[in-house]
């Protein structure tokens, strides 16, 4: 047990080491990332430090490898919700009914095709209006 706390001590501390050279005094992230691996070849080089680079340097690859998949994961599920958010907007506009969603002060905020033919208005007329009484409703009773 003592043995793994020394290692990850050490570990920390090339961390530390690493992270100092790479910052310069400056801000964290304003070097690149050949700066960084310039630095831990430099580590790596040194007797001293080269295990705790090389195992270092093997961690991070494994954490890339995981940003990596999961990168790829969620552009995979925003591209399947795209999908789906499209195929749900096609089918809420050709909805055999009108569909309407208000505010508290009765301001349309949504509405599909079919409402905004039913209230004789293009959608775009009618949102962010509030319904008035002298709007054309002819539509919705010979429907």
């Amino acid at each position: 047990m003592s043995s793994q706390l020394v290692g990850l001590g050490r570990q920390a501390d090339l961390r530390l080491r690493a992270l100092s050279r790479l910052n310069g005094g400056g801000r964290i992230g304003q070097k690149g990332a050949s700066d960084a691996l310039v630095v831990l070849f430099e580590l790596a080089s040194s007797p001293s430090t080269a295990d705790d680079a090389l195992a270092l340097l093997h961690e991070l690859q494994v954490h890339q490898v995981k940003l990596e998949l999961q990168d790829e994961e969620l552009r995979s599920s925003r591209a399947e919700l795209e999908t789906a958010l499209g195929r749900q907007v096609e089918l809420y506009d050709a909805a055999p009914v009108g569909s309407f969603s208000v505010d508290t002060k009765a301001v349309l905020y949504e509405l599909n095709l079919t409402g905004a033919r039913l209230l004789g208005f293009e959608r775009e007329e009618l949102l962010g209006r509030c319904p008035r009484r002298s709007w054309n409703l002819k539509a919705a009773v010979s429907t």
